[in-house]
C-alpha cells in the first residue's frame, strides 16, 4: 500500500551505508499502528535552514489549550470520640486532608502571583465532577491509636487572570520572564500548516526551570512521545531558554517530516517543577517512543509526581507543591 508504511532511514554505525525500512521488495514490514503523520529520518539538522522562531520575531504565541495546576500532598486526621464513629472519623480525616490541600494551594499560588510589573489574580477552577480537588492518589492508614489517619495527593487547577497581554508576550515581560511567577511553559512551531514532505521543528520555553514530556497526538489516533526518548533521556530544561525538538546536539536521532495520513495533530507539553511520573512506552525507531494508551491515561500517569516527605514527617509523602502545566499546540498537515 503506497505511503502506508512509515519509513525509517538510519545510517549504519559501521560505515556510511544507509539502511532504509519501507514498502520495498526487500523491506521489513512495520506494524500497521505505525501509519503516522510524521516520517522520522536520520538527517543533519543543518538541512532545515532557518530555525528562527515565532517568539523571536515578536509574534504572539498563544496555546490552543492550557491547563495550570498544583499537585500537593497532605495528611488528614480525626479523633474517635463519643459521637464520632470509625466511619465518621475516616470521612472527617479525608475532608481534613482535602481542606489542607486546597488552602495550601491557594496560598502557594497567591505567593507566586506577584511579578515585577504588578500582581496577577487567579481563580481556583471547579473540576468536571463539581469539586475543586481531583484526587490522584490516596492512602487509608486507618487508626493510629485513637486517631484516624488518611493521606491524599491531589491536583488543584487554577487559571490566571488577566491572561498575559500581547505586549507582554512580545516583550517577554511579566509572567513570561519572571522566575517568581507561576510556571509557564509554551510549545509552538514556526507555522500552523505543513505540507507533505516539509520538515518540522518544535520549540518549548519556560519562565523557570522545568521537567517536560512532549507528546504528539497524531491525526490517526497514535500517540508518539518525542521527549524523553531512547537517545535523549534527560527531560530537565532550563528556564528562559528556547529548546528545540529534534536537536541532534542533544542526542536526538530523528527528523520530523510530514507524510500521510493528513489532518490535525496536537502537540502537548506536560511540564512541572518536579520530575514527572513514569509512563510505559514501546520503541518506535530512531529513539522515538510509542504510547499504547489514551490521552487521559498518559495525562494521569504523567501527573504521578513524587512529592518527597519533609523532615520529621511520618508519612511516606508530606505537604509539598509541584507546579504543573499542560500546554497544547495544534497543527494541520495537508497534501499540498
Amino acid at each position: 500500500m503506497k505511503n502506508a508504511f512509515k519509513q525509517l532511514k538510519q545510517t549504519d554505525v559501521r560505515g556510511s551505508r544507509q539502511v532504509v525500512t519501507g514498502p520495498g521488495k526487500h523491506s521489513k514490514k512495520i506494524n500497521n499502528l505505525f501509519y503516522l503523520t510524521l516520517i522520522i529520518l536520520l538527517l543533519p539538522l543543518s538541512s532545515w535552514g532557518d530555525t528562527s522562531v515565532a517568539g523571536k520575531r515578536g509574534e504572539t504565541i498563544k496555546p490552543d489549550k492550557e491547563v495550570r495546576s498544583v499537585i500537593r500532598a497532605a495528611d488528614g486526621y480525626a479523633y474517635l470520640g463519643e459521637n464520632v464513629t470509625l466511619k465518621e472519623a475516616r470521612r472527617i480525616a479525608e475532608l481534613e486532608a482535602k481542606r489542607s490541600i486546597l488552602e495550601g494551594v491557594e496560598a502557594y499560588v497567591e505567593s507566586k502571583s506577584k511579578v515585577t510589573d504588578g500582581v496577577l489574580d487567579f481563580d481556583v477552577i471547579q473540576s468536571e465532577t463539581g469539586g475543586k480537588i481531583s484526587v490522584l492518589e490516596h492512602k487509608d492508614y486507618g487508626l493510629e491509636g485513637l486517631r484516624y489517619h488518611y493521606w491524599i495527593k491531589a491536583e488543584v487547577k487554577y487559571g490566571m487572570k488577566p491572561e498575559p497581554s500581547v505586549s507582554q508576550q512580545k516583550q517577554k515581560s511579566g509572567i513570561w520572564n519572571s522566575p517568581h511567577a507561576p510556571l509557564t511553559v509554551r510549545v509552538w512551531t514556526k507555522k500552523r500548516v505543513f505540507t507533505n514532505g516539509e520538515k518540522m521543528l518544535i520549540y518549548i520555553e519556560g519562565n523557570r526551570d522545568f521537567y517536560a514530556r512532549v507528546v504528539d497526538f497524531l491525526s490517526d489516533g497514535n500517540i508518539v512521545q518525542l521527549l524523553p526518548n531512547t537517545h535523549r533521556k534527560d527531560n530537565f530544561f532550563k528556564g528562559g531558554v528556547i529548546h528545540q525538538i529534534p536537536d541532534s546536539s542533544k542526542g536526538d536521532a530523528f527528523e520530523l517530516e510530514i507524510s500521510p495520513p493528513f489532518g490535525k495533530d496536537r502537540i502537548v507539553v506536560y511540564a512541572s517543577t518536579k520530575p514527572l511520573g513514569e509512563v510505559s512506552t514501546a520503541g518506535l525507531g530512531n529513539g522515538m517512543r510509542l504510547y499504547q494508551g489514551t490521552k487521559a491515561q498518559i495525562s494521569k500517569s504523567t501527573r504521578g509526581i513524587i512529592i518527597r516527605a519533609q523532615s520529621g514527617s511520618n508519612s511516606r509523602e508530606s505537604d509539598g507543591n509541584a507546579e504543573f502545566i499542560e500546554s497544547e499546540w495544534e497543527i494541520n498537515t495537508v497534501e499540498n
